[in-house]
């Protein structure tokens, strides 16, 4: 396989929970997604604004895409991982439904299952949101 790539093949996420559409580039632990909310996505507000913490959710899954990409290329099994802190997050202007959104992660630090993410998500040339988010991917037992 190779990329694009749809992101329901690369994370676990399904139906209202799927807020990403493409995996577009992943590498060492970086990548880009691309997305379009609909206004009757759980991400839209009643006037199409996007709330803040969908923000958030949206590079959550954008770095689940560039892991769970490395996962089935290393043929491996898809873990179960988990938002568990967001920190400098700011949100620097306002998306609304129906616009064309980009997601870049870049994985800052991982130790023992856990990982910082840098993360940026903006619409054509204009940033909409950015900040650190903290993931947590349980590691079984050696």
């Amino acid at each position: 396989m190779k990329l694009p790539i749809a992101s329901h093949k690369v994370i676990p996420h399904r139906d209202s929970m799927l807020l990403i559409d493409t995996l577009t580039a992943s590498d060492q632990g970086a990548g880009t997604v691309e997305t379009v909310l609909s206004a009757i996505s759980v991400a839209a507000n009643a006037d199409q604004t996007l709330s803040p913490l969908i923000h958030v959710e949206l590079m959550a899954q954008a770095y689940a895409a560039v892991k769970g990409w490395e996962i089935m290329q290393a043929g491996l099994d898809f873990p179960i991982g988990f938002l568990v802190g967001v920190q400098k997050f700011t949100l620097h202007n306002h998306a609304r439904a129906g616009e064309h959104l980009t997601i870049d992660v870049t994985t800052a630090g991982e130790f023992e299952g856990f990982a910082i993410v840098e993360g940026t998500v903006s619409c054509g040339e204009t940033a909409i949101a950015s900040g650190k988010i903290k993931l947590w991917v349980p590691q079984e037992d050696a």
